[in-house]
């Protein structure tokens, strides 16, 4: 049975990004081997240096990460009140509620009415 050709598309796709991701790694550790044989420093300044650098990235990858999760909670929490008002205004006024949910206003605009209302 053949296969169907947009699976083809998405498996070649797929296959280019790992071949993409593959080469990129390979040519990183070909760099690494090249610095480190040209590198004008001894064995243990190198490694020093290089000890020092990996954890000056391993915490900027924690402020980051932490930065990220303080953003995702402030997102999330502007959400929560989002529905809350909302959920407000739908049990004040139940026809308003049903006025923002009609096929005619959409969800997404009724929240930009409740402040009008």
């Amino acid at each position: 049975m053949p296969e169907d050709p947009i699976s083809m598309t998405e498996q070649d796709e797929h296959c280019e990004g790992v071949s993409t991701i593959a080469w990129f790694l390979t040519g990183a550790a070909i760099g690494v081997t090249a610095a480190l044989l040209f590198a004008p420093r001894s064995g243990r300044v190198t490694r020093r240096y290089l000890s020092n650098k990996t954890q000056e990235g391993k915490d900027a990858v924690a402020h980051t990460g932490s930065d990220i999760v303080d953003a995702g909670r402030d997102v999330f929490e502007r959400g929560r009140k989002l529905v809350e008002r909302r959920r407000r205004l739908v049990r004040a006024r139940p026809q308003t509620g049903a006025r923002l949910n009609s096929p005619e206003v959409g969800p997404s605009r009724g929240v930009c009415l409740r402040a009008r209302a």
